[in-house]
């Protein structure tokens, strides 16, 4: 299942920078922004989120995958999320996942 999740992942994100360019590109900046502000040590990196991921995006991801599709990428052992970060380090806000 996890292969069809990541392509069913990777076709909504391509969608959403096709379909909002602007905010894509908006969105990649405060990323940069962000991660230049936040420690480095390991104890704050502990508190810290691995990623930014837009409002719009994430409600293209919640309304186009399946409750265990969604449960994969956002639940509570990480490795979706871990994939999604490690696929589009753009919106990353750290730098070893």
């Amino acid at each position: 299942m996890n292969n069809e999740v990541q392509q069913k992942v990777i076709g909504i994100v391509e969608g959403y920078k096709k379909l909002f360019p602007d905010e894509y590109r908006a969105v990649i900046l405060q990323v940069k922004e962000n991660k230049k502000k936040q420690g480095k040590s390991k104890a704050e990196s502990l508190d810290r989120a691995l990623m930014e991921i837009p409002e719009t995006l994430h409600a293209m991801l919640f309304n186009n995958l399946a409750a265990e599709e969604y449960q994969w990428l956002y639940g509570n052992d990480k490795k979706g999320h871990r994939w999604l970060a490690k696929h589009y380090k753009e919106f990353t806000l750290v730098e070893n996942i």
